[in-house]
């Protein structure tokens, strides 16, 4: 299984890095992290669904959510290095 934490750090990087949470299929840098993106979209929808199907954990939820994830646009001056101390805790 891999480690959330791991794979939210290198999202929380590219996001830093392209300002957005559209992560290429084939993204050089962490090739499993188009992967997990999607995986955690679905999982973040049954979460929505609030249908207690969901694996996100309420602090992953937390941490997606602070840098818009979920949300058709990042919020505004929200980068990921606000959030990355927190991450800390999951």
């Amino acid at each position: 299984k891999e480690d959330w934490q791991t794979r939210y750090s290198e999202l929380l990087e590219y996001y830093n890095e392209n300002c957005n949470l559209v992560i290429p299929r084939l993204y050089p840098k962490s090739p499993k992290l188009y992967r997990w993106v999607n995986c955690q979209r679905m999982e973040y929808q049954k979460h929505l669904d609030n249908n207690g199907s969901s694996r996100l954990k309420p602090d992953q939820v937390k941490l997606l959510e602070a840098i818009g994830f979920g949300a058709k646009e990042p919020p505004v001056g929200v980068t990921g290095t606000d959030v990355k101390d927190e991450s800390a805790n999951v």
